[in-house]
């Protein structure tokens, strides 16, 4: 999940989605979705806080 996160690119919803509905299968709770964004934000700051709503939003989807 860290790379879904925290890389950087032009799709980054797109990545977002993708990565994060295949944690959801993989059976992630969101829990874990959440902390690997905040351990993502910690490293990355900002732009990894940002994409990780995105990513609660894709996994409520």
């Amino acid at each position: 999940m860290y790379q879904t996160v925290g890389t950087s690119g032009k799709n980054k919803k797109y990545c977002i989605d993708i990565h994060t509905k295949a944690a959801k299968k993989a059976k992630a709770t969101r829990e874990e979705v959440a902390e690997s964004i905040m351990v993502a934000t910690a490293l990355k700051a900002g732009s990894a806080l940002s994409h990780g709503v995105n990513a609660l939003v894709a996994y409520d989807e």
